[in-house]
C-alpha cells in the first residue's frame, strides 16, 4: 500500500505549479482550481495544470468536479435573454491573435457578446482596469444599473447593449423617395459632413444621376422595369439618405436614427447581400456605405460582417491589382484606387473599435488617389487640380498614411498572447523599445500636414466654400491622431496599474517589471496622461463648433480617454486626483460630452453612470493606495 501512495505524492510534487507560473519562473502555491498567483495577476482562466496522461488519481476527483461546477455555473443562461445578458466576458480565443482574456465579473451595461471586443477596444480596456479592482476588492457592482432581463438588446459601437430600434421601413416602396426639399437636405449633409472624410463616390456622378429622378420622364414606376444598375444606384441613394439623417438639423435628434433605419432597409430590400450573385464597382461603394452607417448605430456585428463582405468583392474585381487590371480613363483608374482605399480604412477603423485583426494582412501596392477634387476627374483625358487650389483628397491620402502607423501599432503592441502588453518583461521590453520609434511616426504624420490641415478653424475661405471642409478635416484629423496616440501609450498605464496591484498583495514583482524601466514607463504615463486631456479637451470644444467628428466617435473617443482617467487614478504615482485640478477638468468635460449627446446617442447615458459609478468605487481603491504606501 505504501508502494501505491508514493507514485501519488511525486506526481502532485511534479505538478505543483501552474503552467503559467512555471513560464514566468515565479512561485505557485499550487492552489486548485486557481492558484494565489494567478488570481492576483488576472490569469485565472489561464491557471491549469499539467496532467499525466497515463491513468488517473483518486485525489484529482474533486479537482474535476469543482471545474465542472465552475462551467455549470458560467453557462447557465437563459437563452431567451443571451443579447442582454449582464455577465461580461472577454471574447474566445479563437477569434484573432489579439482577443481578450475572460473574466466571470458582472458589471452594468456591458454588451456580453464573446466575439466583439478584443484587447485594441475601449471597452476591453475598461474590463481590464475593473478586473484588476475588482479582483482586489471582491465586490459586485450595484444590481440597479443592470439591465432587465427582458429587455433585448444589441452591442454598440462604444460596447454597451441598446434596444433594438423601431422599423419605420415594413411596407415601404424601397424606390421611393421623401419629398424634394428633404431629399435635397440630406444630401447636402452627406455632401458637407461624410464625403470630406470618406470619398467612397464620384459625387458629380450621383447627383447627376440624382436629379435625372425628379424628371417626369424618369417617375417611380419605370423603375420597376428597369435595370440593375438602377437598383444600385436606388440602393447607394438610399444609403445617402440614411447617412445624411446623422447631421440633419430639419429632423428632430430623438427621430434620427428611426429616419435613417428606414432607409438602410429600403437599402437592403433593393440590394441584399444574402442574394448578391454580381459585382460591380457600385456594389463596393454600396458595401463600404452600409459599413459606414452601420459603424454609426447599434449594429456592431453588422458592421464588421459588411466590411468584410466589401473587401472580398473588392478582391474580386481585381482593386488590389491596379497593375493587373488596366483603367478606362482616368475618372475609373481614381475611383478604383479612392474605393480600394477606402477598404482598407474601413478595415484598420473597424478592427480598432472592436478589437480585432485586420482582415488585410498583406501590404498591396496600390497608389494612393490623386490630390485631384471630383470636378476635376475626367473620362476623356488626365484632369489635374488647379493651381494653389488645394485638393478635398489631401486629408484622405495623410489618413491612409496614418491608418498604416495605426495597423503597425495594433501588429506590435495588441499581438503579445491576448491582452497586449503582458506581465512579463520579455513581453514588457518589446512593448517599451518599440514606443519611441511608433511615437516618431505619429509625429511625422503630424507634422507632414499640410496648413489647412492643421489646425481647426484657421482654414483659408473659398468661393466654392471649402474652407468648412477643411475645417471640419482638421478636426477629424486631430481627433484620430490623439486617439491613435492614447491606444499606442495606455497600455503603459495598464502595466504600471497591474504592478500597483502586485504590490499592494505583497507579491515580489521583481519578474515582472525590471527597476531599469520604471523611470522610463513612469514618464510614458505622465505623456499618457496628458494625451487624455487633451482628446477629452478637443471632444469638448468641438461640441461647439459646426464641423466636428460624428457623434459617435465623439463618444468613443471619450469613452476611451475617461477610462484611461480611471486607470490613471489607481497609479499613486501619478497624483490624480478627480476631484482636483486638471483632471476635475478633464472629467467633468467627459460628462458634458456624455450629457450632450444622450438625445441622440443611447449609449451615451449608459456611458456616463457606468463611469460615475466606477469612479465611486475606483476612488475609495486609489484612497486605500495611497494610504499604504505612506
Amino acid at each position: 500500500m505504501a508502494d501505491n501512495r508514493l507514485p501519488s505524492r511525486r506526481r502532485q510534487r511534479a505538478q505543483l505549479a501552474c503552467n503559467p507560473c512555471r513560464a514566468r519562473k515565479v512561485g505557485c502555491d499550487g492552489r486548485r482550481p486557481v492558484c494565489t498567483s494567478c488570481s492576483m495577476k488576472a490569469l485565472g482562466d489561464r491557471c491549469a495544470y499539467q496532467e499525466k496522461s497515463s491513468g488517473s488519481s483518486v485525489a484529482t476527483l474533486p479537482e474535476v468536479n469543482n471545474r465542472l461546477r465552475r462551467l455549470e455555473d458560467k453557462f447557465r443562461v437563459d437563452p431567451q435573454v443571451i443579447w442582454n445578458a449582464p455577465d461580461t466576458h472577454f471574447a474566445s480565443d479563437t477569434a484573432s491573435p489579439v482577443v481578450a482574456r475572460r473574466t466571470v465579473t458582472h458589471h452594468p451595461y456591458l454588451a456580453e457578446e464573446e466575439m466583439i471586443h478584443g484587447p485594441s477596444s475601449n471597452i476591453s480596456f475598461f474590463k481590464q482596469v475593473l478586473q484588476l479592482k475588482d479582483n482586489k476588492e471582491h465586490t459586485e457592482p450595484p444590481g440597479e444599473l443592470l439591465p432587465s432581463p427582458e429587455e433585448r438588446g444589441m452591442p454598440d459601437l462604444i460596447g454597451f447593449t441598446v434596444n433594438q430600434p423601431h422599423n419605420l421601413a415594413q411596407n415601404m416602396d424601397p424606390v421611393s423617395l421623401p419629398d424634394r426639399q428633404l431629399s435635397d437636405a440630406l444630401l447636402q449633409c452627406f455632401s458637407h459632413c461624410i464625403h470630406p472624410i470618406f470619398p467612397i463616390l464620384h459625387w458629380p456622378s450621383l447627383t447627376t444621376m440624382y436629379d435625372r429622378l425628379w424628371q417626369p420622364a424618369l417617375s417611380v414606376d419605370c423603375y420597376y422595369n428597369r435595370g440593375r444598375d438602377d437598383l444600385v444606384f436606388h440602393a447607394i441613394l438610399n444609403m445617402v439618405l440614411a447617412l445624411g439623417c446623422q447631421y440633419i438639423e430639419h429632423i428632430p435628434a430623438t427621430q434620427r436614427s428611426q429616419f435613417a433605419d428606414s432607409f438602410y432597409r429600403r437599402s437592403q430590400q433593393l440590394i441584399s447581400v444574402e442574394t448578391l450573385d454580381f459585382s460591380s464597382l457600385q456594389i463596393v461603394q454600396l458595401l463600404l456605405l452600409r459599413g459606414l452607417y452601420l459603424h454609426y448605430t447599434n449594429y456592431a456585428d453588422r458592421c464588421w460582417n459588411i466590411i468584410g463582405v466589401a473587401l472580398r468583392v473588392a478582391q474580386g474585381l481585381g482593386l488590389h491589382l491596379e497593375e493587373a487590371v488596366a483603367p478606362k480613363n482616368q475618372l475609373n483608374r481614381e475611383m478604383r484606387r479612392r474605393v480600394w482605399h477606402n477598404c482598407v480604412a474601413l478595415d484598420r477603423l473597424s478592427a480598432t473599435t472592436f478589437g480585432r485583426s485586420v482582415l488585410l494582412r498583406k501590404p498591396y501596392d496600390v497608389p494612393l488617389p490623386e490630390p485631384i477634387d471630383d470636378e476635376y476627374l475626367s473620362k476623356s483625358h488626365e484632369g489635374c487640380q488647379p493651381e494653389n487650389t488645394p485638393s478635398r483628397l489631401t486629408f484622405f491620402r495623410h489618413t491612409i498614411k496614418l491608418f498604416d502607423v495605426l495597423d503597425e501599432i495594433l501588429t506590435k503592441l495588441y499581438s503579445h498572447e491576448h491582452n497586449g502588453p503582458a506581465e512579463d518583461v520579455s513581453t514588457i521590453a518589446p512593448y517599451l523599445n518599440d514606443l519611441p520609434r511608433l511615437c516618431s511616426k505619429l509625429d511625422f504624420v503630424s507634422e507632414s500636414l499640410p496648413t489647412h490641415l492643421r489646425t481647426p478653424g484657421n482654414a483659408m475661405a473659398s468661393e466654392d466654400g471649402s474652407g468648412g471642409c477643411f475645417n471640419l478635416q482638421a478636426r477629424v484629423f486631430k481627433s484620430r491622431i490623439l486617439y491613435v496616440r492614447l491606444l499606442l501609450l495606455r497600455p503603459s498605464l495598464l502595466i504600471e496599474a497591474r504592478r500597483q496591484v502586485v504590490n499592494q498583495n505583497r507579491i515580489d514583482d521583481s519578474a515582472t517589471l525590471a527597476p531599469l524601466y520604471r523611470p522610463y514607463l513612469r514618464e510614458l504615463n505622465i505623456l499618457c496622461l496628458s494625451t487624455v486631456h487633451n482628446v477629452l479637451e478637443e471632444m469638448h470644444q468641438q461640441l461647439s463648433s459646426s464641423q466636428n467628428t460624428s457623434a459617435w466617435h465623439a463618444l468613443f473617443f471619450t469613452f476611451g480617454a475617461a477610462s484611461t482617467l480611471l486607470a490613471a487614478s489607481l497609479c499613486p504615482d501619478l497624483n490624480v486626483n478627480l476631484d482636483l485640478d486638471c483632471a476635475k477638468t478633464s472629467w467633468e468635460r467627459a460628462m458634458r460630452i456624455f450629457e450632450f449627446y444622450e438625445p441622440r446617442v443611447e449609449s451615451a447615458r449608459k456611458g456616463s453612470e457606468v463611469l460615475t459609478k466606477f469612479r465611486q468605487r475606483f476612488s475609495a481603491f486609489s484612497m486605500q493606495s495611497r494610504s499604504s504606501s505612506s
